[in-house]
């Protein structure tokens, strides 16, 4: 998805519906960057350990290495570029074929919950889905999540399938290699 990112940033209008020449735009920024390029990480854990480590002092980063760092005292900030946002929403599903449907409605009522979503909140570092949440975490948790201004969720341009997958894939492993 940092072709998509790097769309944005360039002002396309949909990052996910790249053409051809959108994609030449993305392909010569992204090289242009790539010297600036320690690693390109796999998991959370991997980002913490390159910031502790001093080898990275900038990154794209997911929520849940902020929380991380952040609990550990390592001095770290967030900065979210308005507008131009990517992001995703997870979601839980109840299979039609489920054995237990009442167990699943039970745990989809838990996790929408103040104390669900203050447990996923404080885990993940990842905004919550809804205001109970927010009311349990406190309005300074709050805010460090960017939970107490909602007009930001609004902003987020959420992860879609492309057309053209096939291009975004080859792309990025030039990019990578």
């Amino acid at each position: 998805m940092t072709i998509a990112d790097i769309a944005l940033w360039l002002g396309k209008g949909d990052p996910y519906d790249l053409t051809d020449a959108d994609l030449a735009e993305v392909k010569t920024k992204l090289l242009e960057l790539r010297p600036n390029v320690r690693k390109f990480w796999t998991t959370a854990g991997e980002l913490a350990n390159l910031f502790q480590s001093g080898e990275v002092v900038l990154a794209h980063a997911w929520p849940l290495t902020y929380t991380q760092l952040s609990s550990e005292g390592f001095p770290i900030a967030s900065a979210s570029p308005k507008g131009k946002l990517t992001g995703w929403t997870d979601s839980w599903m109840i299979s039609k074929n489920s054995r237990n449907p009442e167990a699943a409605y039970k745990w989809i009522d838990y996790i929408l919950s103040g104390d669900g979503q203050k447990g996923v909140m404080e885990v993940t570092g990842y905004s919550g889905a809804t205001q109970l949440g927010v009311a349990a975490i406190g309005a300074e948790r709050a805010h460090e999540l960017f939970m107490d201004d909602l007009s930001l969720h609004s902003q987020i341009n959420m992860w879609q399938s492309v057309k053209n997958y096939d291009q975004w894939v080859q792309l990025w492993n030039e990019i990578r290699s």
